[in-house]
């Protein structure tokens, strides 16, 4: 039977396992003998001499095992395709986009996932940034009108943010709330802009 490569996840528990459970069991086992020598050595009488190195491991082992389960039933992560938002960086302006609500955007962010995406944009109409995506995403065009804020995927390869208003097929990627024609072209500005579009915020 070939062996199951480990998750993340399975590493990650077995070193709060090692860590919590089987090192301190181990400190625990060798105290234990250290004292049974001792006492041993003292003349203590056998009964008690057990009773104490039993009570000794027992607390150990018990104080390894509450350890170990407060770190697994706590895990801080985030689970990347969760999150319903994520960021469009134009020179030292970041804006926050929401997801849309359909396979294409899924689709980029699973795009996202794998690196920040940086696209070479123009202006078009007056109304849009548009530039090349350099891949194809699956297409959900619905006749739309679009304002300030909306990113749009055109034709299944292209990416647009718009910063004014426009009418046509289109598949909806995200949009960035409250966002306003001279807001958005502060960051865009006029003629080629390149722009980041990312996960999480620029460092």
């Amino acid at each position: 039977m070939p062996l199951r490569k480990l998750s993340v996840q399975d590493t990650i528990t077995n070193r709060i396992v090692l860590k919590h459970l089987v090192l301190p069991s181990l400190f625990a086992v060798k105290t234990a003998l250290v004292l049974q020598q001792h006492f041993k050595e003292q003349g203590m009488n056998k009964n008690w001499l057990l009773c104490i190195c039993n009570v000794f491991l027992l607390t150990f082992c018990a104080c390894a095992e509450n350890g170990t389960q407060a770190t697994i039933e706590h895990p801080s992560q985030e689970t990347v395709m969760n999150q319903e938002y994520f960021y469009v960086t134009a020179g030292d302006k970041t804006f926050q986009a929401e997801f849309a609500d359909n396979s294409s955007a899924e689709a980029f962010k699973a795009l996202l996932e794998k690196g920040n995406i940086t696209v070479t944009m123009e202006d078009y109409g007056n109304f849009e940034k548009v530039g090349n995506l350099g891949i194809s995403l699956p297409r959900n065009d619905t006749r739309i009108t679009t304002g300030p804020g909306d990113i749009i995927l055109y034709q299944g390869n292209s990416i647009t943010i718009y910063y004014d208003t426009n009418t046509w097929n289109f598949t909806q990627l995200g949009k960035i709330p409250g966002a306003t024609r001279e807001h958005l072209l502060s960051a865009l500005g006029k003629g080629t802009v390149t722009v980041t579009f990312s996960l999480s915020t620029p460092e």
